[in-house]
């Protein structure tokens, strides 16, 4: 199934959780790095971050593929 942007972002902020729609990606940003390209945002995390951190680096730009 294909989604569309709804409501585009080039930027997010910590915490966010984001859809990607040219990869079906579900993203969780906790770090300083941005989106490659606009995002839909569709929520936030707001308690318990921190635990993002202890994410060994080689994982940490993996993607959840939605279908």
């Amino acid at each position: 199934m294909d989604h569309d942007y709804e409501n585009p972002s080039p930027y997010s902020d910590k915490g966010d959780i984001s859809y990607w729609p040219p990869d079906k990606a579900f993203c969780i940003f906790f770090g300083d790095s941005q989106p490659a390209s606009d995002v839909n945002h569709i929520g936030v995390v707001v308690k318990g971050l921190e635990i993002m951190e202890n994410v060994a680096p080689k994982y940490q730009e993996n993607k959840l593929v939605v279908n």
